[in-house]
Parts: C-alpha cells; sequence; structure tokens
C-alpha cells in the first residue's frame, strides 16, 4: 500500500486520527477464497477426526479464534497457534505465544491468510501470523489505548496490510509491511473509532463522539484495502426519541446492523435496522422479537454474528427453541418483514451458518433419534434440502460439543465437503473426553 493508501485509511473517522508513519508497500488485495461445488446428492459422512478439550486444572479456558487456510484447520490454544490437517487431524505446527495470558482476543476473520493477535495480562502486545506457513511475522507493543487494559471486547482487525484495533478510547492502526503504527487516537478531538471490522474485506471502523457512555453521534465507515473511502453511514444519539447503542455490522450489501434501543442503565432491546442504499437513513426495522428469535450477533462485537446468514436480500435468522424445536426464519430486507420459515427435517433444533455459492446453509442437531445434518434452505420450496447427514455414532458426541442453538462458543464451518465443529469455550467441570473439534467428510 503507497503513502496515498495509508493517508486515506489513516483519516478514517472525519478527523479522528492522524498519520504517524507508513511508508512500504503492501500486499495485494486478497483473492476470494474459492469453495468447491457444494454436492448434488446428500452425502453420508463418517467422523474424519476429533480432538478432545485440552486439560482445564481451574475454571476456564477461553480459545476464540479457528480459522481455515487452505487444507488447514488453524486454532488458537493456550499454547499458541495450531494448525491441523483437514483430512485427517494431524498437527502440522505450532507458532507459541511468548505473551498469551488474559483475557486478549485474535481478529475474527484472516485476510491474506494472516491473523493478528493481542497478547500479555492488558493485551498490550499485538502479533501477526501467517496461518499458511505457520509463521509469525512480527510481535510489537501496539500502546493502542493510552494505558487502559483491553479485554474481551477488544477485537483487533486485519484487512490487507493493515492491523486496526479499535477501544473506547480510540483507534489505532499498524502497518504489517513495517511492523509500526500509521495512526493513533487523537487527544484534542472527543471523536474514537470504538471498533473495527473485516467484513467481506473491508475494513469497516464504528466512530462514536461525545461522552463515552452516552454519545451525541457517530457513523459506520467502510474503506477499502486501497484506502479508499467507500462508504458512510452517519447517525445521531436517539432512535424514535430512545438513546441506542449500534453493536454489530451484520452485512455491507444492503448494510444491516445490530442495535441496542433504550438507556444502558435500563434493559434495551435488541432491533435490526437496514439502512438504505444512500447511507442516509434507517430503511426498515426488521421484524424482529428477541423474545421470538435469536438474537444474531454478540453484544459489543462489532462482527461476531455467526447466528445471522444474509443472502440476496433475506436475513436468516433462528427462532427460539421451544417444545420440539426450532426453525429459520427468513427476513426480507426489502420490507423488514418476515416471510416464511424454515422447519429442521424431522423436528428438532436447527441453526443457519454459513453462505456457500449463494446457498444457505444450516446445521441440525443431533437428538436421541436422529442423527445430525447440513442442510441447505431452498427459498423457492421454503424447505431444508439434506446435503449431508453425520454419523448416527457421533450422536452425543455431537451433542456433548453443542448442546443447543443459542450460545456464539461454537464456530461452525463448511469447507470443501468437510463440516467442522469447534467448541472455543473449556471447563474445569468437563467430562474428560469431552470433544473441542469435529471434523465430518
Amino acid at each position: 500500500m503507497g503513502l496515498a493508501g495509508v493517508l486515506a485509511l489513516a483519516l478514517i473517522g472525519s478527523g479522528a486520527v492522524w498519520l504517524i508513519a507508513g511508508t512500504g508497500d503492501g500486499g495485494q488485495d486478497a483473492a476470494p477464497g474459492g469453495q468447491d461445488p457444494l454436492p448434488t446428492e446428500t452425502v453420508d459422512a463418517s467422523l474424519a477426526w476429533d480432538q478432545p478439550i485440552p486439560d482445564v486444572s481451574d475454571g476456564m479456558i477461553d480459545a476464540p479464534g479457528t480459522w481455515v487456510s487452505g487444507d488447514q484447520l488453524v486454532r488458537l490454544m493456550p499454547e499458541g497457534l495450531v494448525a491441523y490437517d483437514l483430512a485427517d487431524g494431524t498437527e502440522l505446527w505450532t507458532v507459541p505465544l511468548e505473551h498469551h495470558a488474559g483475557n486478549c482476543r485474535a481478529s475474527i476473520s484472516a485476510s491474506q491468510d494472516r491473523v493478528a493477535v493481542l497478547q500479555g495480562m492488558d493485551c498490550e502486545f499485538l502479533t501477526v501470523v501467517d496461518i499458511a506457513v505457520g509463521e509469525e511475522l512480527f510481535t510489537i507493543p501496539h500502546e493502542a489505548t493510552s494505558g487502559i487494559a483491553l479485554g474481551s471486547w477488544d477485537y483487533p482487525a486485519i484487512v490487507g496490510d493493515i492491523v486496526a484495533i479499535g477501544t473506547a478510547s480510540g483507534g489505532s492502526g499498524y502497518s504489517i509491511t513495517d511492523a509500526q503504527k500509521i495512526w493513533e487516537p487523537r487527544s484534542d478531538d472527543d471523536c474514537r473509532e470504538r471498533g473495527y471490522a473485516n467484513v467481506d474485506e473491508t475494513l469497516i471502523a464504528l466512530m462514536t463522539c461525545g461522552n463515552v457512555l452516552e454519545f451525541d453521534s457517530g457513523s459506520i465507515r467502510a474503506t477499502a484495502p486501497s484506502g479508499e473511502d467507500l462508504w458512510e453511514w452517519e447517525f445521531g444519539a436517539e432512535h424514535e426519541g430512545e438513546p441506542f447503542t449500534v453493536d454489530s455490522v451484520i452485512s455491507t450489501s444492503p448494510l444491516v446492523v445490530q442495535a441496542r434501543v433504550g438507556a444502558m442503565t435500563e434493559q434495551p432491546v435488541t432491533q435490526i435496522w437496514v439502512i438504505d442504499d444512500a447511507y442516509e437513513e434507517i430503511a426498515h426495522v426488521v421484524d424482529f422479537d428477541p423474545q421470538r428469535q435469536l438474537r444474531p450477533c454478540t453484544t459489543n462485537v462489532l462482527d461476531q454474528c455467526r447466528g445471522a446468514m444474509v443472502s440476496d436480500g433475506f436475513l436468516f435468522l433462528g427462532s427460539t427453541p421451544e417444545g420440539e424445536g426450532n426453525a429459520v426464519i427468513a427476513f426480507d430486507l426489502s420490507t423488514g418483514t418476515a416471510l416464511y420459515d424454515v422447519e429442521p427435517i424431522g423436528g428438532g433444533d436447527i441453526k443457519p451458518f454459513a453462505v456457500v455459492h449463494g446457498q444457505v446453509l444450516a446445521y441440525q442437531l443431533a437428538d436421541s433419534q436422529t442423527e445430525g445434518m447440513v442442510v441447505a434452505l431452498d427459498p423457492e420450496t421454503e424447505q431444508a434440502t439434506p446435503l449431508m447427514t453425520l454419523d448416527r455414532a457421533q450422536r452425543e458426541a455431537e451433542r456433548t460439543l453443542m448442546s443447543d442453538v443459542i450460545g456464539d462458543d461454537v464456530a461452525l464451518l463448511w469447507h470443501n465437503g468437510a463440516f467442522i465443529m469447534v467448541n472455543e469455550k473449556y471447563y474445569s467441570h468437563d467430562e474428560p473426553g469431552t470433544p473441542a473439534v469435529l471434523v465430518y467428510r
């Protein structure tokens, strides 16, 4: 990335940051990840390999970081980043993390096969790793927060040659090529980038201005890896007379966000908004009921929306399980209304987890009678079509790994015909042999 691109990126937030340095050339834009065609007939899959949870001597281990690079499954583990062969689970490499302590996070998405990891008791170190080859590119003290410790709500985002870290006190950006800071928060401005995200290889920034707890204005802004400003949605402090907080970006085409409306000291209500194509107004408030549908995104994390899939102008969310199970609800984003429900095959619980070649995939949880399966949601028939049935002998392992569709602790992935289930949180009271990873082919 040339200086002009870095300067454009460093100006993100309408002057809320300033340029420190940045003269190196970065990499090219990331090529879209390839996926094999989906199966045309139902695959009767067997368990290719599994892995038990690590030993937890006391309390809990939080390991939020799961990526696929080529034919490798890469995980953030207590000892560092570890890669496994997707075919058989063979451990391929480990990148130790010297300062891996505290409650620190890694980038939710990889970019150009690189991920960013925060380390240290106060998450004060930034590490970038090439997960294609298992090579640490650098570890530097990032000084993103002016002495304020980071925690479980602070995620780095990596897009092209840029790593960005947003916090309640402001955001900082770093060049991967130069391993140095290229912008930092301004001390004379009351606007701050509170969070960054990589959404489809676009850097998304959430900025608020005014009091840290009660802002008076803000925006969500998109910047290309080249540094080109793409669009910006500006918002005020209230929605229909109520204060609100923007939590997460569900989609950028169209822009769909999760917000909490109401005073934070009370019980704000989760809403889903569709922003118009001009990025000026809230076009629709989705007909979302948090009592009837599962919340799509993790609160206070800009791009952790494992429960929401957007495809072809529709938003797919799981309903709240009750009685015999739940369903997936399709919302028309051009109106905000719920158009139809997709019931699981044979009953039970179902959760959408991916969009592959334009098709929304969902996982049906195994129960005591029925094996788990991966299904495609067909908008023409409004039904689920089975893509893969999972090994019946592994039903108890599946149910132990993923006991319900409500939580966000399990990553569900589809990669070139493999279905991958990864639990990212482990407890000392878990039974020995409890699965952490199940991979089916």
